[in-house]
């Protein structure tokens, strides 16, 4: 692939991934729970399945900033979504994992979640979700290297 043709499929992909962010955004208000703090919850929860979690870890994975994190998790506690807990290596700092309210509320995002795919995958038809999944299981791939590649 030349350059230009590079550099165009680039604009082009960044241009979607920025639209599909928005279509995102509205459909996480429309399910009642708002966008950031529906992810956070979802990363909690697959992050916490050993344990509470310290912010920091949290953090790593979210690639947000140290005050976003901090004031995403304040409005969960506040709801009573997770529960924070004295890290038990220096009682100065906070782990966190979800309260049981957090994984009621997980569970239902994940359901309207699903249905909402269910529509997508009806729209697109087979062969497409298929080549999405593959395209999506690539693009995974290839940070899961980029981050061993950072480890190093």
């Amino acid at each position: 692939m030349n350059k230009e043709t590079e550099y165009r499929l680039t604009e082009d992909l960044f241009s979607t991934l920025e639209q599909f962010r928005c279509v995102d955004k509205g459909f996480n208000r429309k399910s009642g729970f708002g966008g950031k703090p529906v992810s956070m919850l979802m990363m909690i929860g697959q992050l916490t399945k050993e344990g509470p979690i310290s912010v920091s870890v949290l953090k790593e994975h979210m690639h947000i900033s140290a005050p976003a994190i901090t004031q995403f998790i304040n409005i969960l506690h506040f709801k009573g979504y997770v529960t924070k807990i004295s890290d038990p290596a220096d009682k100065r700092k906070s782990m966190i994992e979800l309260s049981e309210k957090g994984k009621k509320e997980l569970v239902k995002a994940k359901e309207k979640l699903k249905v909402h795919m269910g529509t997508m995958v009806r729209h697109l038809g087979e062969q497409d979700t298929r080549t999405l999944n593959e395209i999506l299981s690539k693009i995974v791939r290839f940070y899961m290297m980029e981050e061993g590649a950072k480890d190093e």
